[in-house]
């Protein structure tokens, strides 16, 4: 069965075992000249300094942040105004915690600096990542503690020989009753090379904000799931890059096999408008 109306370019499409989407979404992305460096030392140095850092912050889970994100999404009954106690569905912490720091202190392309590696490595692009969840998951009402920090940094060489900075920044949310959720996050930091950036072959245009994929799968896997599930974690990587204003399609499937905990698992991915994989991943449900 499928059902389609008309937004743009986008539809939607339903099949029997689970639903695909297809959207489009608008985005900006500023690039600038940088300068290269002795990259191993300079890497070495700042993880030594970065991994002994941390940094706690505080907010309240309001209602309007997650009424905003589901009438972006447009999610059903997103015209209500969530309750106390509501559950924050996986992912949709990112409605909260927003930098607070002046534009002027945030990188190029309007990210939090404090985990980012030091000059030349400035063109971010988020690499993958990992959610874990508790079941004390976050509530509209709860007053939380964001602590970060840098877990891991690798400096590696690409197939084309440049150099990429991977930086694993660890989110981990606890409210009144504990923690709650990780929200582990690979970024990959490069240089800007000339004659490269601009090129088609690299990049059509602006792209598609990778967490925002990565909602977009879990929403579909939560779609899909019997009321009593709970998604325990979504361990996902990007691929290849979705571009603004081209069709592209969420799907997913349940395995056969269960996991060493007993918990199902569902392999979640995402195709661009020609069918290959956007980004891909994998998640486990607890069954009640």
């Amino acid at each position: 069965m499928i059902l389609a109306y008309s937004r743009n370019i986008c539809r939607f499409q339903l099949s029997i075992s689970i639903k695909h989407q297809l959207r489009c979404f608008s985005n900006t992305l500023i690039r600038s000249n940088i300068e290269s460096s002795d990259s191993s030392l300079l890497i070495s140095q700042w993880h030594s300094n970065i991994s002994a850092y941390s940094e706690t912050c505080y907010d309240t889970i309001t209602p309007t942040p997650i009424q905003l994100l589901n009438l972006t999404l447009d999610r059903p009954s997103c015209e209500v105004l969530p309750s106390t106690s509501t559950p924050v569905h996986p992912n949709y912490h990112l409605a909260y915690f927003p930098t607070r720091v002046p534009e002027r202190k945030l990188a190029f392309d309007g990210y939090s600096k404090t985990f980012a590696p030091p000059h030349p490595f400035s063109q971010r692009m988020w690499a993958g990542g990992e959610l874990l969840f508790s079941k004390n998951p976050l509530r509209v009402g709860d007053n939380v503690k964001l602590i970060k920090k840098c877990s891991n940094v690798e400096l590696k060489r690409s197939s084309r020989k440049q150099e990429l900075v991977f930086v694993w920044e660890d989110r981990d949310f606890h409210n009144e009753k504990g923690w709650s959720l990780k929200d582990r996050r690979n970024l990959v930091y490069m240089k800007k090379e000339e004659g490269r950036a601009n090129s088609t072959k690299i990049v059509k245009g602006c792209l598609v904000h990778g967490p925002l994929t990565c909602t977009l799968l879990l929403d579909l896997l939560r779609d899909n799931l019997p009321a009593d599930n709970w998604i325990n974690g979504f361990k996902y990587r990007a691929v290849n890059p979705l571009v603004v204003n081209e069709p592209f399609r969420v799907c997913g499937k349940k395995l056969e096999r269960l996991d060493e905990k007993g918990d199902s698992i569902y392999e979640m991915w995402a195709e661009t408008a020609l069918g290959g994989v956007a980004m891909k991943g994998s998640a486990t449900v607890n069954i009640n």
